[in-house]
């Protein structure tokens, strides 16, 4: 993924497209998953997926639309530990914020792991 020279504007203009689009947010939280586990985006692609998995991480529990075989689907334990481990090797104190407010939301959306959140 790219996403080294993307502007504020247009991750804010992404970010309110998935939240105004329903059907893509399944998608988009598998799509961001995976590359946030298999990939090192760049901090705005990074900051997206950290905030899409905290606003949809409960729709990881279902299988993707247009599964191209790629996806699998994570447990609860599983998003967390992507989360703790963003966390814990971020330099940034824009990518800690947004990883903490992730898990805040996450500890609400994903029951069975609200004792180590």
């Amino acid at each position: 993924m790219a996403g080294e020279m993307v502007p504020d504007h247009v991750t804010a203009s992404l970010t309110n497209q998935i939240a105004s689009a329903e059907e893509l947010q399944i998608y988009a939280v598998h799509k961001f998953y995976n590359a946030l586990v298999s990939e090192q985006p760049k901090e705005q692609l990074l900051l997206i997926g950290i905030w899409c998995v905290g606003e949809y991480g409960e729709l990881l529990s279902e299988s993707p639309p247009a599964d191209d075989g790629t996806s699998k689907i994570p447990s609860d334990s599983e998003i967390i530990d992507l989360m703790q481990h963003t966390l814990i090797k971020s330099n940034s104190t824009v990518v800690a914020a947004y990883t903490l407010n992730a898990l805040a939301k996450l500890s609400t959306r994903l029951s069975s792991e609200q004792s180590r959140i």
